[in-house]
């Protein structure tokens, strides 16, 4: 709800501002590693990247990026509002370039609707509002789908490890649950801040989604599906104003990483890198249905209305996503002071889940949601637990 609010105040204000003069300044202020794509981010720290597009039973089309190794492959997806850039920004210190280091087939995803998604076989993402509608259910049932046959394809193997962060693991626990026979193609999941239920949730967010009905009927007036899209003037704005000589790069960084826990993790010389590259694009309807979640208390399909419901489900409410069938061997790490994937909220996923191998919070107790993918520290306290789950349980 965080990035609504941004995006409704950002979009005011660049009313009085003229784009191309917004892009200018705020291109200027963003690091090197701010403005680069995949595969120059890896150039720059010694690996090749090679980019794949894949296209989903839909019709999207989206690219994926493989670093090459001669172990085991392994597919690792970003949050909501991320990209697979996302790991690559910290350089030699990133996960991609910790699991190449380890000799492990690397294979980035993206979903629908960032910069790497914004492809349709015959729908224009700027003109067409079928182009958006989908949540992080489709984002899992197709998307994670079409990425994980096409490693597989390439990799000639049955099965891989998937690393996912966030919003990823809510959409692979989808595929999971709706399509039973992906439990045997994943060897090991190790999901990051995992998010499903979002029953206890930091003050902020609490508030924020008891407004969110109102405001998403707000954006439905507007007629607004796309979020913080790559060049739009609201994410420009954001870049503006986060980078050193307008409000300092201090305030935006408390000020918007507070609501995900303690900020201290990423120092403020690293913040407009982050700026640079997210958000990377989000689709209306992706928070619509987490704000449902939220209020609703039910990991559950997304809510169209009783008669919608009725037409689609045959109930007058979403049905449940069924976790028991999500067999895969599942590990779930997470951060004490992480304000979205609680530890409540983490300990409810697995009591729901039967096959949870590692339940683990992470030894450093300000640990966050957002330092699992940009900590100055991950090298010292995420990528030990990673490599040592990958290697207890090769196949």
């Amino acid at each position: 709800m965080i990035v609504i609010v941004l995006f409704i105040l950002l979009q005011v204000i660049g009313l009085n501002f003229g784009e191309p003069v917004v892009t200018e300044v705020s291109e200027r202020k963003i690091p090197e590693d701010g403005r680069l794509n995949f595969t120059e981010l890896a150039r720059k720290y010694g690996f090749r990247a090679e980019e794949i597009e894949v296209e989903t039973e839909d019709g999207y089309l989206i690219t994926v990026f493989r670093i090459r190794g001669k172990k085991k492959p392994v597919l690792v997806v970003h949050g909501m509002g991320g990209s697979s850039n996302t790991w690559l920004l910290r350089g030699k210190k990133s996960l991609a370039v910790a699991l190449a280091i380890e000799g492990y087939d690397v294979w980035c995803g993206n979903v629908r609707g960032n910069k790497y998604g914004r492809k349709h076989v015959s729908l224009n993402p700027d003109k067409d509002d079928k182009f958006w509608d989908f949540s992080w259910h489709e984002i899992g049932l197709y998307d994670w789908r079409a990425i994980i046959d096409r490693v597989l394809k390439e990799t000639k193997e049955s099965k891989l490890n998937a690393i996912g962060h966030s919003q990823a693991v809510t959409s692979l626990l989808v595929l999971l649950s709706t399509k039973p026979e992906y439990n045997d193609k994943v060897n090991l999941n190790i999901a990051l801040a995992p998010v499903a239920y979002l029953n206890k949730i930091g003050p902020g967010f609490t508030q924020m989604v008891k407004i969110g009905p109102i405001v998403f009927k707000l954006l439905d007036f507007l007629g607004i599906n796309e979020l913080f899209s790559e060049n739009s003037i609201e994410k420009n704005l954001l870049q503006l104003f986060c980078t050193e000589g307008y409000v300092t790069k201090d305030f935006c960084r408390e000020g918007i990483y507070s609501w995900f826990g303690d900020p201290d993790g990423i120092e403020a010389e690293f913040f407009p890198v982050i700026v640079g590259q997210q958000p990377a694009g989000v689709s209306k309807k992706i928070l619509r249905h987490y704000n449902q979640v939220a209020l609703s208390g039910n990991l559950a399909q997304y809510d169209y209305g009783v008669e919608k419901n009725m037409l689609l489900y045959g109930t007058s409410e979403p049905p449940e996503y069924n976790l028991s069938k999500v067999t895969a061997k599942m590990v779930l790490l997470y951060g004490e002071n992480d304000l979205v994937a609680t530890p409540t909220n983490v300990e409810q996923l697995a009591s729901a889940l039967p096959n949870v191998l590692y339940l683990q919070a992470i030894e450093k107790k300000e640990w966050t949601h957002t330092d699992f993918t940009w900590s100055k520290e991950m090298d010292k306290y995420l990528f030990r637990h990673i490599t040592k789950l990958l290697r207890k349980y090769d196949w």
